[in-house]
């Protein structure tokens, strides 16, 4: 099996939103009011997303491999909902940061004003 987009976003953003130790009723519910994660999390649900988690086919290698080969708009996308998620309580964790970070560097050469930029489009 293959991991898609959607299940790369709704796990990375799932670790994000917990790497400070707990994903939050607030950053859940801000994650689901955005557009974009709503709907990957959606088809994370309808390809089920959960039993590649459980079986190790879905883990933070291979969801940041799978982002890695999408193109750079949809590479910014997902790191865009992973930012939100962070923001969400209007604290951003060390954690946080030191995660969002790491998936950052690891997918490549990622312009963080084009991810705020993202960002703040999907929040308005």
């Amino acid at each position: 099996m293959s991991i898609s987009k959607s299940e790369a976003i709704v796990f990375l953003a799932n670790n994000v939103g917990s790497s400070d130790g707990e994903f939050t009723e607030q950053e859940i519910t801000v994650a689901m009011q955005n557009p974009a994660y709503a709907k990957a999390f959606e088809e994370y649900i309808a390809l089920d997303g959960l039993s590649k988690v459980k079986s190790g086919e879905l883990n933070e290698f291979y969801a940041i491999e799978t982002l890695k080969k999408l193109s750079k708009d949809d590479q910014i996308e997902a790191l865009a909902i992973c930012f939100g998620i962070v923001m969400a309580d209007g604290i951003m964790s060390d954690d946080e940061k030191d995660y969002l970070l790491k998936i950052a560097m690891r997918i490549g050469d990622i312009d963080w004003e084009t991810v705020n930029s993202k960002y703040l489009e999907m929040k308005s």
